[in-house]
């Protein structure tokens, strides 16, 4: 993933402040070799800062595996509430904090130790939601009398600038929309292209990415010229093999095959 813009926070001076010359940035997300796309995304970021001067460090969400990466400094424990307060006082050590927020990283009610995190801060903040959603309340950086709107900007993965505006007492002139994308070598010779277009499906597989919906989509293409096919590419999202196993993929499997 790679950002077209950026977030200029307005309530701090971020240049100068470390020692390269560029601002200092502590990042808490799940981080490598935890196997998920916020941890990928999140190596990318932090290897992108360092790429242009900055210094970055990161509080690594724990999961039981060891980070190897000299950039982590630290790991929060969920459901600890001196992790917490570490996690807060580690980030402190930077210019600017940038949290990644996703349903079900954090511990508490709905997440909501984040919530805990973020209030010890007292350093600008930049939010990355990696999704908004429509109907269920954020954790929340509003109704908690958080810094979601006064002290902190915030970017949006994907397409939620819209929902996040309008359903949340948010400042819009601080949301940034990160598009998801990636660059392709000038080098790289495409593949032979086949006559039938194909829809792909990449990454971590799992419920809610509305694979369902188009499995049963496909069945009313089939008067087409030339039908499409559905491509779905990538490993079982390791939550959800370890609540289930492989039986949401084996699910899918026998959708398609029924749906012929």
């Amino acid at each position: 993933m790679s950002a077209q813009s950026t977030l200029e926070i307005s309530n701090a001076p971020l240049i100068g402040q470390g020692p390269s010359g560029s601002a200092s940035f502590g990042i808490l997300s799940t981080y490598p070799p935890t196997p998920c796309g916020l941890a990928t995304f999140s190596a990318a970021l932090s290897k992108g800062l360092c790429a242009n001067g900055s210094d970055v460090s990161v509080v690594r969400v724990a999961d039981g595996s060891l980070a190897s990466d000299p950039r982590v400094i630290g790991e929060l424990v969920n459901g600890s509430a001196g992790s917490v307060a570490a996690t807060s006082a580690l980030l402190n050590e930077s210019d600017v904090a940038v949290v990644q927020h996703e349903y079900g990283l954090y511990g508490g009610v709905d997440g909501d130790e984040v919530v805990d995190i973020i209030e010890g801060l007292d350093i600008p903040l930049i939010v990355v939601a990696h999704t908004v959603l429509k109907t269920r309340p954020a954790p929340t950086f509003g109704a908690r009398g958080g810094r979601g709107d006064g002290g902190s900007g915030g970017c949006d993965v994907g397409g939620g600038r819209q929902r996040l505006c309008l359903g949340f007492d948010v400042d819009r002139r601080k949301v940034t929309t990160i598009a998801h994308g990636a660059a392709v070598p000038r080098q790289l010779v495409p593949p032979p292209r086949s006559d039938r277009p194909t829809l792909l499906t990449w990454g971590l597989l799992g419920p809610g990415k509305g694979i369902e919906r188009v499995i049963d989509a496909m069945g009313s293409l089939h008067k087409l010229p030339l039908r499409p096919r559905y491509l779905i590419a990538g490993r079982t999202h390791p939550k959800v093999l370890a609540a289930g196993g492989e039986a949401y993929r084996d699910a899918r499997a026998e959708q398609a095959r029924l749906a012929g």
